[in-house]
């Protein structure tokens, strides 16, 4: 909300109402229609899981934890037209705040508060975190959760930055450096496993 002019996030603020779930109630599908389609929940409390359904099997895909927002369009990222179909369901018990947003802010509220994927977070490591939070419009601590739910404990562009300075340290030394005749293989060797122990 703090992207959001102060008199549009007051008015969204006096409508959104505090709704209890118990465990394994469903929330959306993506194959029946919605009562209302612009209805996004604040997960104050409790667990959510996007789950996948394919023609012998379900599997939740993504998560949704407490401070979290999301609403019944976040099912396209995980159902297919004609392949599969996918769900929103309570883990466990769990409060949501619901609030309806008008059609003229849809649109910037969906950018504002999308899940960001691993796989795409990924493409920004090239990036300092500050400046990759700056360009994904999300705060630092934000990204740092992301990683560490994916076991990754430290931002990776220093570490990237160190390896292709040892990556081309290596190929220098193979073009300029020649070893003897009988000592080509082994030197070789030798820098290759030096590159292995810098990835």
């Amino acid at each position: 909300f703090k992207h959001m002019a102060e008199n549009s996030r007051e008015a969204l603020c006096r409508e959104m109402r505090l709704v209890s779930y118990a465990a394994g109630v469903v929330l959306d599908t993506s194959w029946q229609p919605s009562t209302d389609p612009n209805v996004w929940r604040i997960l104050v409390h409790g667990r959510v899981a996007a789950i996948s359904i394919e023609s012998l099997s379900c599997c939740p895909v993504w998560f949704f934890e407490t401070g979290q927002t999301f609403a019944r369009s976040y099912l396209n990222l995980f159902a297919t037209d004609g392949v599969n179909k996918a769900r929103m369901e309570t883990v466990v018990a769990s409060k949501c705040l619901e609030v309806v947003l008008p059609p003229w802010l849809q649109s910037s509220f969906r950018m504002w508060t999308r899940p960001l994927c691993y796989e795409e977070l990924s493409g920004y490591f090239s990036f300092s975190i500050n400046e990759a939070a700056e360009r994904l419009g999300i705060c630092p601590s934000a990204i740092k959760r992301i990683c560490r739910r994916q076991g990754l404990h430290r931002w990776p562009h220093r570490k990237m930055c160190s390896i292709a300075r040892q990556m081309m340290s290596i190929e220098h030394k193979l073009k300029n450096e020649n070893p003897n005749p009988g000592e080509g293989e082994s030197y070789h060797a030798a820098l290759k496993e030096e590159l292995m122990e810098a990835v």
